[in-house]
């Protein structure tokens, strides 16, 4: 395997730094291309379209939001868990 590319990452699932960096220079082109195109309309109001295509609409806005916040509610369910413990 070599190191430093994305099928490093993605296949062989190395998480050494350059792998890392390379998978993270990929996701950013692969952002940027998406951001000059309009999503399918199919997309809207999925946290992924607000995330991944940069897409501001209310359905998407609205969809991020909740998944943050869902997440948040994990976390803290999860950290007073562990608390408890």
């Amino acid at each position: 395997m070599k190191h430093g590319t994305t099928n490093g990452y993605g296949n062989f699932g190395c998480r050494c730094r350059p792998c890392k960096d390379a998978q993270a220079e990929y996701q950013r082109r692969r952002r940027l291309e998406r951001a000059s195109i309009e999503p399918p309309a199919d997309a809207h109001g999925k946290p992924n379209t607000y995330t991944n295509w940069g897409c501001t609409c209310a359905p998407c806005v609205i969809a991020s939001a909740e998944k943050r916040i869902a997440y948040e509610q994990r976390r803290i369910a999860a950290a007073r868990e562990q608390a408890a413990s």
